[in-house]
Formats: structure tokens, C-alpha cells, sequence
């Protein structure tokens, strides 16, 4: 990645990625989280900010995909779905084996109902992050991607792989209420 770059432009780089940061670092936690509600304006600036500093990095080393998805973090904190997805899937074709950029992109992918992205991204990255809400959100992708038969069966893998499964079954009974008809299928998922 730093092959051909000056020192320079290293530390260039390095010193916007923890300028950024250090503006987005309380509102970048882990996990999937909504976008920051539009009337916090103190969280939704910082986040403005940051991304404008990991935009810069990215224009000095433009294959880093740990910079790239923090950008797409950001956004989806920012409730920027399509410029979150943009960077996520940028970060995941650099970085497939990486689960979490797999797993903030299937996500991404979900929010704008792209069920073929949002399959392929999770499926990467279930192969390295097992965990109840993985397997839920890849159930949900089979579900908008209309495989209900491996919809039903992933999301049992969620129910029974721990026992703080909330999320799980709530998405293991949507799936059953697609199924027998008595729910719409979703064509995105919030």
C-alpha cells in the first residue's frame, strides 16, 4: 500500500487520519448503529469534519480501505446511505477477507435494498466474524434477495448461537411472516 510514498506523505496521511478521528471518535463506535439524529448538530458537524480529513487521506494513499471505511462509518452515521455504501464496497474490494468492512458494507447494502451486494458482502464476512446479529443481518439479506429457504435456516443459526438473541428472533419471526404471507416483504431494511 505505502509503496512509492514519501515519508511525507505517510505521515500526511497519517496526521489527517488522526485529525478525523480525533473530531469522529465518540460517535464512531463499534457496531452497527442508525444515523445521528438530524437536530444533534454538535455530532452531526464533527462528523462533516472528520470525513473531510479521511477524504483528503484518501486522496494521498487511495488504497487504504481501513480509511475508507471509516468515510463509510461516518456516513451511514450521517444517514449518507449511498456515500456509505460507495466507500464501504470500495474498502471490501481492496479488503474481502476483512469481516467487519464486510459486515458495515452487507449492512450498507441492506439499507438500500441491494440484496445481491448485501448477500455477497455478509457471506464474506461470516466466514470470519461469527455472531448472533451476523447471522441475523445475512438472514435478512436472503430474505430481500427472495432465498427464503436459506432466510429461515440462517436465521435459526442466530436464535441458537447465543442466548442474547433479541435481534434474531425478531428477524427469525419476520422471515416466518414473509413466508407464511402474513407480512410484506421488506424491500430494504432501516
Amino acid at each position: 500500500m505505502n509503496a512509492g510514498l514519501t515519508q511525507e506523505q505517510v505521515d500526511a496521511h497519517n496526521a489527517l487520519v488522526d485529525k478525523g478521528f480525533t473530531k469522529m471518535n465518540k460517535y464512531l463506535r463499534v457496531g452497527i448503529q442508525k444515523p445521528v439524529p438530524r437536530w444533534n448538530l454538535v455530532a452531526r458537524r464533527r462528523l462533516h469534519l472528520g470525513t473531510q480529513c479521511y477524504k483528503k487521506a484518501v486522496e494521498i494513499i487511495p488504497e487504504n480501505p481501513s480509511t475508507m471505511a471509516v468515510l463509510g462509518k461516518a456516513y451511514q452515521r450521517l444517514g449518507k446511505m449511498e456515500e456509505a455504501f460507495a466507500w464501504l464496497s470500495r474498502a471490501f474490494e481492496i479488503a474481502p477477507e476483512d469481516a467487519e468492512i464486510g459486515l458495515e458494507a452487507g449492512v450498507a447494502a441492506l439499507r438500500l435494498g441491494q440484496s445481491y451486494h448485501a448477500v455477497r458482502f455478509l457471506e464474506a464476512a461470516i466466514l470470519h466474524l461469527n455472531g448472533s446479529d451476523n447471522f441475523s443481518y445475512l438472514a435478512l439479506a436472503y430474505l430481500l434477495a427472495g432465498q427464503d429457504g436459506k432466510a429461515r435456516e440462517t436465521a435459526e443459526k442466530a436464535v441458537n448461537f447465543d442466548s442474547n438473541r433479541g435481534f434474531a428472533e425478531m428477524t427469525r419471526n419476520l422471515i416466518h411472516g414473509v413466508i407464511l404471507g402474513v407480512v410484506n416483504r421488506p424491500k430494504q431494511v432501516a
